[in-house]
């Protein structure tokens, strides 16, 4: 069943204001969770033509990238229609493509090229030329797709551009939201956190010789007395203990993977399958029964668990580069 844009955006402002209008059916809400569905397992094969398009490109800049792919989870995307005017069949991020590469020269490269393929739209944003005011640095361009079954053209997909340095810093800060239940994705949750992350990101990018913020006195001292305070490296060890109590059900063969994490138990289960169907499936009954839980449930498209482990670092808790880069900064 094809749905019309007209019942897409109807969904999406059902689940935005399930939120708050109690007089909203829970027959109502799993209608517009089913449209929600479908209208996003529209956007895998989109995805995966934007990813055969990236790694086209990036054999042509370096071997030492990594990819990732994944489909936008309920909570972000009712999240983000309550923050942007246009309703859900606008949104540009259903799909989104993750390239990290090594160093900032190498991204850049790759940026050049990929602005030359007519699929990738002219609205970019650089976010390492201008970063956003969190400290948050990478590169967002949007794919559109072109098909001969209408029900893929001119869907939309997110590239984001990111070096192994910056990504460390996103995945630390996607950690502590889920582990120590803040919200700094979004711009909230207590203000050291905020502060710490932010001055960690100008600190990161003095590394890499790309813009900072602004000129902040002291800025070493500050993040040294933050990292006391918020006890960050201990914690971020400790958070990183799950990856030991990970169940896999998977026999490296299929490649779309159900990621089901519980924070409050430490746990990461990972299913596989070899049909995109069966995925989406276990995806929308998962989100459902885990809706009002801390639980973070997400698709991905992956080769292998390895790699996925270097794409979704924060799945795994693993904040390793973080803390090695972090060491270097306290340490100097």
């Amino acid at each position: 069943m094809t749905y019309s844009k007209k019942q897409i955006n109807r969904a999406g402002e059902i689940l935005k204001n399930s939120i708050h209008d109690k007089s909203i059916s829970t027959d109502q809400i799993n209608e517009a969770m089913q449209i929600l569905s479908h209208w996003r397992s529209r956007h895998m094969q989109p995805l995966l033509r934007a990813y055969q398009l990236v790694k086209r490109y990036t054999d042509k800049v370096g071997n030492s990238v990594i990819y990732g792919q994944r489909l936008k989870r309920t909570r972000s995307i009712i999240y983000k229609l309550n923050r942007m005017e246009g309703g859900l069949s606008r949104l540009q991020d259903i799909g989104g493509c993750r390239v990290i590469l090594s160093n900032p020269d190498r991204l850049f490269r790759l940026y050049e090229l990929l602005k030359t393929n007519k699929s990738i739209l002219p609205n970019h944003k650089n976010y390492l030329l201008e970063p956003k005011s969190d400290g948050y640095r990478s590169i967002h361009l949007i794919y559109q797709s072109s098909s001969k079954e209408e029900q893929h053209d001119k869907l939309k997909i997110e590239i984001q551009l990111r070096t192994k340095l910056q990504h460390s810093w996103a995945t630390a800060v996607e950690i502590i939201d889920t582990f120590n239940h803040e919200k700094l994705k979004i711009g909230q949750g207590s203000a050291s956190w905020q502060r710490f992350f932010y001055l960690v990101a100008d600190e990161f990018a003095i590394l890499e010789k790309l813009p900072v913020h602004s000129e902040v006195e002291n800025r070493k001292s500050e993040i040294r007395q933050l990292a006391h305070e918020l006890n960050v490296i201990e914690k971020m060890t400790n958070y990183s203990l799950l990856s030991k109590n990970i169940e896999v059900n998977h026999d490296l063969r299929k490649k779309y993977l159900v990621l089901w994490l519980n924070p409050v138990e430490k746990r990461l289960n990972v299913f596989d399958f070899a049909h995109e169907q069966s995925a989406q499936e276990l995806y929308l009954s998962l989100e459902q029964t885990q809706k009002d839980k801390l639980d973070e449930v997400v698709l991905v498209h992956a080769e292998s668990i390895a790699q996925l482990k270097k794409s979704y670092p924060n799945y795994f808790a693993d904040s390793k580069l973080f803390i090695e880069n972090l060491r270097k900064i306290l340490n100097s």
